[in-house]
C-alpha cells in the first residue's frame, strides 16, 4: 500500500482504495495529500517519505490534511483507546479492538499477535521508553492527560524483536518520526474527533507539531465520532468541509 501511494504521476488526482476496508488516499498533484483514518496514515506515510528521501522525483508538497489519523502501533492503552473500548459503552465507530485488529492485518497480514496487543506487552517496556516522547499522553491537555503505566507493564521480548522493525518504522506509524522528521513536513490541517479510538494519536501529533513551530491547524470535533466526515447531512460535515477548502485557499494564495 505505501509503495503504491508513492508511484505518483505528475498532473494527476489518484484515489488509492482497498476495497474491504474503505481506506482512501486523495492526492492533488502537486499541492495536496489528504485522507482520513487509514488514509490519512497513508497521507502522512507517504509525506514523510518524500520529506526524508527528497531525491524521488516529485516536487515539494504544499500541504496535507489529515482527518483522524491512524499514527501509531506503540501503545492501545492511550485515554481514547480506554474509553472507546468494545467492552464499554460507547459513541465511537472505530474502538480499540478494532484499530488492533486493524494495525495487525495492515502489518503481519494476519491477527495472530491480537492478544499480545490487547494486553499492550507486543513491545517490551525499554521499546516504550524509549519511544515514549513521540506518542506521550502526558502532552494531552485536559481531561485526556494521562501518566503512562510502563513500567507496570509486562514484556514479550521475543514478539517485540520480531515486529520492532515495523512497529516503529515512521512509514508505518508516522508518530514514530522525530521531531526533525516531523518538521520537514508540509503544512498541515488535522481533524480529530471526540468520540474515536485515534483521537489522542491526532492530539499528541498537534501538540508535537506546535512544539517545534510546526505549521499545524488543528480542528477538534466535540461530540463527533470517527468517520463522521463521511455523512454529509450531518452539519458538521459542511462546517469541517468549509474550514478545509478555507485552509487551502489561505495556503494557496
Amino acid at each position: 500500500m505505501m509503495k503504491n501511494s508513492c508511484n505518483i504521476k505528475r498532473l494527476s488526482i489518484q484515489v488509492y482504495q482497498q476495497p474491504d476496508l474503505c481506506f482512501k488516499i486523495l492526492i492533488l498533484f502537486p499541492f495536496l495529500f489528504a485522507g482520513d483514518s487509514a488514509g490519512g496514515n497513508l497521507s502522512m506515510a507517504v509525506a514523510l517519505k518524500l520529506a526524508i528521501e527528497p531525491t524521488l522525483d516529485i516536487p515539494k508538497l504544499a500541504y496535507q490534511v489529515l482527518i483522524y489519523p491512524c499514527l501509531q502501533a506503540l501503545d492501545f492503552n492511550l485515554p481514547s483507546f480506554m474509553e472507546n473500548n468494545i467492552d464499554r459503552n460507547t459513541h465511537c465507530g472505530l474502538t480499540r479492538n478494532a484499530m488492533i485488529l486493524f494495525n495487525n492485518l495492515y502489518a503481519f497480514g494476519n491477527y495472530d499477535n491480537f492478544m499480545a496487543f490487547s494486553n499492550n506487552t507486543h513491545v517490551t517496556v525499554a521499546m516504550k521508553k524509549k519511544y515514549r516522547s513521540r506518542v506521550d499522553p502526558k502532552c494531552l491537555q485536559g481531561r485526556y492527560q494521562m501518566e503512562p503505566n510502563d513500567d507496570t507493564e509486562t514484556d514479550n521480548t521475543d514478539l517485540a524483536n520480531q515486529i520492532s522493525e515495523i512497529i516503529f518504522n515512521p512509514y508505518f506509524a508516522p508518530l514514530m518520526a522525530t521531531d526533525a522528521q516531523l518538521g520537514k513536513l508540509p503544512n498541515t490541517f488535522l481533524i480529530t474527533c471526540e468520540y474515536d479510538g485515534l483521537r489522542d494519536e491526532g492530539l499528541i501529533l498537534n501538540e508535537r507539531m506546535k512544539a517545534i513551530n510546526h505549521s499545524i491547524k488543528h480542528l477538534h470535533l466535540p461530540g463527533s465520532e470517527h468517520g463522521v466526515l463521511i455523512y454529509p447531512y450531518y452539519k458538521v460535515y459542511k462546517s469541517s468541509v468549509d474550514r478545509i477548502a478555507c485552509y487551502i485557499q489561505e495556503i494557496t494564495k
